[in-house]
């Protein structure tokens, strides 16, 4: 059986895991919603640069007419689950009129994991 990579991003506390859609803090999972969780895929993937609110909105909503409060608010929901650490302030950082940015350090990991067996049928379950 051959391995597969994991595809994880760590930053303070938490980890995000990109193949199951998880984010965890601590080994718990977090409260997040589908628009803030790909909010912050966004952010992670480019690791302390500035997102434009533009590039965000084509990747939350990818063709889909939303009002202009769709996406303060998905950043507000994001904010709202960060914030589940005490230890660090605003993880999110707003760029006036150009986007926003994720300001502590980004790990990216890839771990190779081994799948499970498949379940086979029995020999005597044909019978």
């Amino acid at each position: 059986m051959s391995k597969q990579a994991r595809h994880f991003y760590e930053f303070g506390r938490f980890r995000l895991d990109c193949d199951d859609r998880v984010l965890m803090l601590n080994g718990e999972p977090v409260e997040i919603t589908p628009q803030a969780l790909e909010l912050l895929v966004a952010l992670l993937e480019k690791q302390g640069r500035v997102v434009t609110k533009q590039e965000l909105s084509e990747r939350i909503w990818s063709g889909t007419t939303v009002g202009e409060n769709s996406l303060p608010q998905a950043v507000a929901a994001l904010r709202r689950s960060l914030h589940r650490d005490p230890a660090v302030g605003d993880y999110v950082e707003t760029i006036p009129k150009r986007g926003y940015r994720l300001l502590p350090q980004v790990r990216e990991v890839k771990d190779l994991e081994t799948p499970q067996p498949r379940a086979t049928e029995s020999p005597l379950g044909n019978l």
